[in-house]
């Protein structure tokens, strides 16, 4: 549960089901062109206000993922939003009844527009206590549930400028409503979303909650902010699926990114939501050009502009395999396409990115990129892993010579003195040669660089050093601080068995969940602390298990031998954590604790344990 009061007025929340989302801030404001109601990535609610419940009488307001309440001195407001139903349900407790006018206001649009001249048309039926509103886009329906309402049509467009950035919406009119309760639902779409009466919101709200309260059991820490951070950034996953794959981030980053998805996939297999995760990889596998893994997609649009995802395609399919036990999905992953792509790729066994290719795609880096090669490395581990599998003896050491030679060329073309260079064009210090730090031993020196004051900063670690050329305090990849570097910068430090400093970067991102928008963690932050871009973000999020399972406990599962390996690197403050995960079919607890110094690990179910 996290709640805002003071403050109130700069946080917002996201509510989200399988079909859209709704997002509002604290105090109960609609103040940017991004909150409000959409269904998918489609906008169909610009606000709603309540006489009475303005702003200003909002005193606080309670989020728990499942809802939100907005207290006032005279009502309390409730927000929910259904599993797999489109809209957002609202029930308001008055102390006392009278009449109240609700001002509704209506922007049906795309999401990358801005003002439209789409004509709206409005049908009430008093009878069903309903207003439907239509434009050539799409329909959005106002009823009201449990109340009395008057409506006086009068139709008009209108026009506002939140944050700076004109947008227009239609109101249908006057809407008048009475009740000590009411109880309404926005609901985009209404011949497709049938909407919930009042028993059936009340059962499914007990549903939803019950379902994240099982998210709760998944880890148990004597440390409880470690616990905390890793539960209710795992909440944050859930409520950014969409349609069996995974958004971005919320609010705008509504198109399912392949580099994103992946990167945030090992989180899945931490949940044991493996149905999920072959489902997400399947998904990007069927849109795979000549081997090539898709940037992103939205709607019918496919993109490519991405080396990166390939990569992280590969690693995320081993992961999964050996985790999930199921091998049936390399009949249908054809593996040596995506090798064969990757090749073309190659120059003097270096893998070559195009323009835009890598995950800084609004600058131009010139050169073959450090955190590509270190991904192509830990790619071709994965494979060869998936050829011990498969036994395939003859490809196993054609692998094995690949990666050995590409990581001697690592060394050869981007070590300089204890760091790495960004690429083998640029020695300009980033935070990218983090990802190879994240397979390799960091030493002192090279990890020690990353703690210098011209990378550090509010929320972690900066993506370019502040004495580099071309460094910009709001450089969206030339200085802000992200939140995929930090999650780097917290594995790199647990991996070079730093741990303490792991702990430190770790528990910077879990910080954030209380932060901008509450139960979220940003994209990213200018040096300030100040968030400049999504405030609930899909990687942001996995990171945080990431770092806890793979990085300071070391597992790595394999179905296959029913068994957990492990490489425990546990602080000073964490001397117990359980896990309950998932080994092919079964799900099982394990057992990390230290006693008067030594580290000692244990699973039920006949899972077998060993450190390696």
């Amino acid at each position: 549960m996290y709640s805002a009061e003071q403050g109130k007025e700069k946080k917002y929340y996201v509510l989200s089901g399988n079909k859209g989302f709704f997002s509002r801030y604290c105090d109960n404001g609609f103040k940017t062109k991004w909150t409000g109601l959409w269904k998918n990535s489609q906008k169909f609610l610009e606000y709603y206000s309540i006489e009475g419940l303005e702003e200003e009488n909002c005193v606080k307001t309670e989020y728990d993922f499942v809802k939100a309440k907005h207290y006032y001195k005279e009502a309390l407001e409730t927000v929910f939003v259904p599993k797999n139903k489109a809209g957002v349900y609202v029930k308001i407790e008055f102390t006392e009844e009278k009449r109240r006018e609700l001002e509704l206001g209506v922007n049906i649009r795309k999401r990358e527009e801005n003002t439209t001249h789409r004509r709206y048309k409005v049908k009430f039926n008093k009878k069903k206590n309903s207003i439907k509103i239509k434009n050539p886009l799409g329909e959005l329906e106002f009823v009201l549930i449990k109340g009395k309402m008057e409506f006086k049509e009068k139709a008009e467009k209108k026009e506002h400028f939140p944050l700076g950035e004109k947008q227009d919406y239609f109101s249908p009119g006057r809407i008048f409503l009475q009740g000590k309760e009411l109880v309404f639902a926005i609901i985009p779409e209404p011949k497709k979303e049938k909407k919930l009466n009042a028993n059936q919101l009340k059962k499914e709200i007990e549903e939803r909650e019950k379902e994240f309260k099982k998210t709760e059991e998944m880890i148990k820490c004597n440390e409880k902010e470690i616990e905390k951070g890793f539960v209710d950034s795992a909440k944050g996953i859930f409520l950014l699926e969409n349609n069996e794959n995974f958004f971005a981030g919320y609010p705008w980053f509504l198109q399912y990114w392949g580099r994103d998805n992946l990167w945030s996939l090992s989180s899945l297999i931490s949940l044991g939501e493996f149905e999920k995760a072959e489902k997400v990889l399947l998904c990007f596998w069927k849109k795979n050009n000549k081997g090539k893994i898709a940037n992103y997609f939205e709607e019918k649009k496919v993109f490519y502009n991405s080396l990166d995802a390939s990569l992280l395609f590969l690693i995320a399919l081993s992961s999964y395999v050996f985790a999930s036990g199921n091998k049936k999905i390399l009949k249908k992953v054809k593996v040596n396409k995506i090798l064969k792509f990757l090749e073309s790729r190659e120059k003097n066994g270096l893998l070559l990115h195009k323009g835009n290719e890598t995950w800084m795609d609004s600058i131009t880096r010139n050169g073959a990129a450090i955190e590509i090669q270190a991904l192509y490395l830990k790619a071709l581990h994965s494979v060869r892993n998936l050829l011990v599998l498969q036994k395939k003896i003859k490809e196993i050491h054609k692998i094995e010579k690949k990666a050995i030679q590409l990581n001697k060329q690592i060394l050869e073309e981007f070590e300089a003195d204890g760091f790495y260079k960004d690429t083998t064009k640029s020695a300009v210090k980033t935070c990218n040669p983090l990802v190879y730090l994240m397979q390799k031993k960091a030493s002192e020196k090279e990890i020690s660089v990353f703690e210098k004051e011209e990378f550090k900063c509010e929320k972690g670690i900066l993506l370019r050093g502040r004495n580099e050329e071309r460094f910009e305090t709001e450089g969206y990849h030339t200085g802000l601080s992200w939140s995929l570097s930090n999650g780097w910068m917290a594995c790199a430090e647990f991996r070079a068995e730093r741990t303490e400093k792991g702990l430190e970067y770790l528990e910077k991102s879990i910080e954030d969940l209380k932060q901008d928008c509450i139960g979220g963690i940003g994209e990213c932050w200018n040096f300030r602390g100040e968030l400049k871009g999504c405030g609930m973000q899909l990687w942001g999020h996995s990171f945080v298990l990431k770092t806890i399972d793979e990085f300071l406990l070391g597992i790595k599962l394999n179905a296959f031998e029913k068994k957990v390996f492990l490489q425990p690197k546990l602080p000073k403050k964490i001397n117990y954590l359980k896990r309950k995960m998932r080994l092919g079919n079964t799900f099982f607890e394990l057992t990390v604790e230290r006693k008067k110094g030594k580290v000692s690990a244990k699973a039920n179910k006949k899972i077998k344990t060993g450190f390696y």
